[in-house]
């Protein structure tokens, strides 16, 4: 028997990974949300059925953006939201040391900073 981080998915996909590992956004990236990627267009087919571009010619229909493409984005709710929140619970005791450091200014207590954060 595999250790659960080894395991496969069911369908035969990645390895499962418990939600505690994963990578958690921060707040730059949650505002920034997800754009939708820009592709370059698809070259035409040519008609052949052999050949880089080959396949039957067609007309292109234009697609919807799909709904995951918002996902991420900071809508005003929310972010209200989070204001009031933070207004209320304050910042935690590590954020208020982090803050603290910063204002110190050294490149040593910067460094001290980011250590802090990343615990």
């Amino acid at each position: 028997l595999k250790p659960f981080w080894l395991r496969r998915c069911p369908a035969h996909g990645p390895p499962v990974v418990p939600s505690r590992w994963r990578r958690r956004r921060s707040s730059a990236e949650m505002v920034v949300g997800k754009m939708p990627k820009a592709k370059a267009p698809k070259p035409e087919s040519t008609g052949l059925a052999a050949g880089l571009n080959k396949g039957f010619i067609v007309t292109r229909r234009e697609l919807p953006t799909k709904p995951s493409h918002r996902k991420g984005k900071l809508s005003a709710r929310t972010k209200l939201i989070r204001e009031v929140v933070r207004e209320v619970a304050g910042f935690a005791p590590y954020e208020r040391r982090m803050i603290e450091l910063l204002k110190i200014g050294s490149a040593a207590t910067f460094k001290r900073a980011l250590k802090l954060a990343k615990k």
